[in-house]
């Protein structure tokens, strides 16, 4: 379900995961604020300058701002949670950090040229 929150130009959507079990879960996302947005895409849109460590940065700052309680709207990640974020599986990392991406208006372009990183 796609919802646009009129007034504050946030956009969520649910995004249905498969877990390695077989089981379906359900993660809201949402866009991410301007600020946010612009770190992002300077780390994406540079692939000259990428590292292996701003690769997994960029997808901790996506996540970190954009997955969020599907009632409250709280952000479900906090700066605490840095240090385990390593811990999380692509199955689970991915989807998400493409639906934030795409939520928050990065170009098709950056998103292809990320891609695989």
């Amino acid at each position: 379900m796609d919802i646009f929150k009129i007034g504050t130009g946030v956009r969520t959507e649910d995004v249905s995961l498969a877990t390695p079990s077989g089981e379906n879960v359900s993660i809201t996302c949402k866009s991410v604020n301007l600020n946010v947005k612009s770190k992002i895409e300077s780390i994406i849109s540079k692939p000259e300058k990428r590292t292996t460590k701003d690769c997994t940065e960029v997808r901790w700052i996506a996540l970190r701002y954009g997955v969020v309680d599907a009632d409250s709207g709280e952000q479900l990640f906090n700066g605490n949670d840095r240090q385990r974020f390593g811990e999380l599986e692509s199955w689970f990392v991915e989807p998400l950090f493409e639906k934030i991406l795409e939520l928050s208006g990065v170009s098709e372009k950056d998103r292809e040229d990320f891609e695989g990183n």
